[in-house]
């Protein structure tokens, strides 16, 4: 009793001791946050905390982005991007990293790397969105490394307009602080634009995605959305561009990355249904492992029932079906073959046909008797019924009796 009641009390501090460590690695380190960080973790003004719990709020699947540009999914989501990817900023004249243009790089996909710019214009070309800022830093970052040359076009000018006109003809008391010029290139569409009808908020077609841009790149800031109608602009244009109601705030281009996992990496999209694949496979060869057998050191079966018995079970069925031509035959092979054995004879094989016929032949030779007689009665004789069966068995034990006469004849002479 008190071995069990110990088995059982380690089984449970062996349990507690797992959950434990699985709550440890569950947990993200909270990390520094500086004050200037548009990260969704920064409360102070210039960050992404109000945007992301409204957005939540509202019902949009809003989280944070912390890995590579390669990961991004390809159904159509929204991202959020606060700044140029700090993997762009840090390079230098000794980085590893291609800096040629987007044609050179896309010669051979299987070779880019997970964390380079052209994975962006991968996710907006199968779908997706993007939400910018065009300060002239991320207007280098996507002309450059996207090659959008259409951004490079961009003008921005001082702007003092407070109220900010949408599509739908609604008005927001907004304050702008930059907007782009009047004349656009063509390829971009109003989405928000000033009383005087400066543009505010663009979007450029991408493959099948859009690339949105704000002239203020404080309009999404924690500080933007406490005052004004900030909030309301933030709304309506997700509520435009989102398609599939997933928004992903970028941490990832603030230089936190957080890299997958093995359990994330075997459950996501790319590789889930070859790690059900493989699941299904090891649960099939654990059931066959499983599987109810003979164990290795029970003894050899052996049968119930003796030859003898097996024998006259089996010919009782076959009189009961009346075919009483397979008795006739048995029995000609069987006291045949008794026969060839005591002159020491090979028999040939009685499956096959002619065999018992032969054997008649040979025994004839041998013992000195008509073969070709007791073939024609043996081998041709009509048995039907019980009456021909016993005319056959006497027809044998007359074949035996010569048979054996002559060979107990030989043998007598030889002694």
């Amino acid at each position: 009793m008190k071995a069990r009641t110990q088995n059982r009390l380690s089984a449970g501090l062996a349990l507690a001791l797992l959950a434990f460590v699985i709550l440890v690695q569950s947990i993200e380190p909270a990390g520094t946050q500086e004050a200037t960080d548009p990260s969704l973790a920064n409360y102070e003004d210039p960050g992404r905390r109000a945007a992301y719990l409204l957005l939540q709020q509202l019902g949009f699947r809003a989280r944070p982005w912390q890995l590579p540009p390669s990961s991004l999914p390809r159904d159509g989501a929204l991202l959020v991007m606060p700044d140029v990817p700090r993997s762009v900023l840090g390079r230098d004249s000794s980085s590893d990293l291609p800096v040629s243009p987007l044609a050179e790089r896309t010669q051979d996909a299987s070779s880019l790397d997970i964390h380079l710019p052209v994975h962006y214009r991968r996710f907006l070309e199968s779908g997706g969105v993007i939400f910018a800022s065009a300060e002239s830093g991320m207007q280098d970052f996507l002309a450059e490394e996207l090659e959008l040359a259409e951004v490079a076009e961009l003008v921005l000018a001082p702007s003092s307009s407070e109220e900010t006109v949408l599509p739908t003809g609604d008005t927001l008391e907004i304050e702008c602080s930059q907007e782009f010029e009047l004349v656009l290139p063509e390829s971009f569409s109003v989405f928000a634009a000033g009383i005087d009808g400066a543009a505010q908020v663009i979007s450029l077609e991408v493959g099948r995605g859009e690339l949105v841009l704000f002239a203020d790149e404080s309009l999404l800031s924690n500080s933007a959305l406490r005052e004004g109608d900030e909030g309301l602009l933030l709304v309506r244009a997700v509520e435009e561009f989102s398609r599939s109601g997933q928004i992903l705030f970028d941490e990832y281009s603030l230089g936190r990355w957080n890299p997958m996992t093995q359990s994330e990496l075997v459950l996501s999209d790319r590789f889930l249904q070859l790690t059900v694949q493989f699941l299904c496979l090891v649960a099939f060869f654990v059931w066959r492992l499983g599987w109810i057998g003979r164990f290795p050191r029970d003894p050899e079966p052996f049968e119930l029932l003796s030859p003898l018995s097996r024998v006259r079970s089996q010919a009782y069925l076959i009189e009961r079906a009346g075919r009483y031509d397979i008795l006739g035959r048995w029995l000609v092979e069987g006291v045949v073959k008794r026969v060839m054995k005591t002159w020491r004879l090979l028999p040939g094989r009685q499956q096959e046909d002619g065999a018992v016929e032969a054997n008649l032949l040979e025994l004839g030779k041998r013992a000195g008797v008509d073969g070709d007689r007791w073939r024609e009665k043996l081998c041709e004789a009509q048995v039907a019924n019980p009456a021909s069966l016993a005319s056959l068995e006497g027809s044998l034990m007359e074949f035996e009796r010569e048979v054996m006469g002559t060979h107990s004849a030989r043998k007598s002479r030889r002694n």
